[in-house]
């Protein structure tokens, strides 16, 4: 949420991330906002899955008010199971918990606004959640994601195999400045080599300098998420388009 957050996050693997917030004017907010008003964190993922973490100033409900609550969402369409530890000052707590598809998890008095006065950086407060991806439901009529990567390589691969068809035979001449290159829909850049690609769920490209940009969590054309995979398929091809680009 720029302006009201700063966020970041690190990765030990795929699976594992912890995240990262440092909310602005906390203790104004605490004295100022409605209960039921809460601070958004940026969509994050943790594997394939997608989650984010809301924090209430001053508490979600009427049973809440003069308490920090906070919850952990899962933004996807299935079930997952992850294991948690959300750190805020002086208190932690550590769990292994089942979310499903669209819910939150979370506690509505976690912290007492009585306890954190004394403990806010000069009015702000930092968070910090480590979140590990157990496993994800997997439902009648939807793929595994494994297998949704698998399909759209396959793809690729065989785009690849057409579009080589097609060249003429490989010759000493530089390649023509005209010939067509992909360009990444954010930043307009062409994605020649040594640009590495990323792609989303129906098979659009983006670089990854792009998709590594924090407000960047789905696909500019289609709104898809991404796959958190490398389009090899297509880096390699457009390697032997471009074969006099630095590497």
């Amino acid at each position: 949420m720029p302006g009201i957050t700063m966020e970041w996050k690190g990765y030990s693997n795929d699976s594992n991330v912890n995240y990262n917030m440092r909310i602005f004017d906390f203790g104004k907010k605490m004295k100022t906002w409605r209960v039921g008003r809460e601070v958004h964190s940026l969509p994050f993922l943790v594997g394939e899955s997608e989650f984010s973490i809301d924090i209430y100033p001053n508490g979600e409900t009427k049973e809440s008010k003069g308490f920090i609550s906070v919850y952990v969402n899962n933004m996807n369409d299935w079930d997952v199971r992850v294991k948690f530890k959300l750190n805020i000052k002086t208190k932690s707590v550590e769990l292994v918990q089942q979310i499903d598809s669209s819910c939150g998890y979370g506690w509505p008095k976690f912290f007492d606004q009585n306890d954190l006065w004394n403990l806010l950086d000069d009015g702000d407060i930092d968070i910090s959640a480590d979140i590990q991806l157990i496993w994800e439901e997997i439902t009648h009529g939807r793929k595994t994601l494994k297998a949704e990567v698998i399909d759209l390589k396959g793809k690729i691969d065989n785009l690849e195999k057409i579009m080589i068809s097609k060249q003429e035979p490989p010759t000493n001449k530089k390649t023509s400045s005209t010939s067509p290159c992909p360009e990444c829909p954010i930043c307009f850049d062409e994605m020649k080599p040594p640009t590495k690609i990323v792609q989303c769920m129906s098979g659009h490209l983006i670089c990854l300098k792009c998709r590594e940009r924090p407000e960047v969590s789905s696909c500019p054309t289609c709104k898809e998420r991404f796959t958190g995979k490398r389009a090899i398929g297509m880096e390699n091809f457009l390697r032997a388009l471009f074969p006099d680009e630095r590497v």
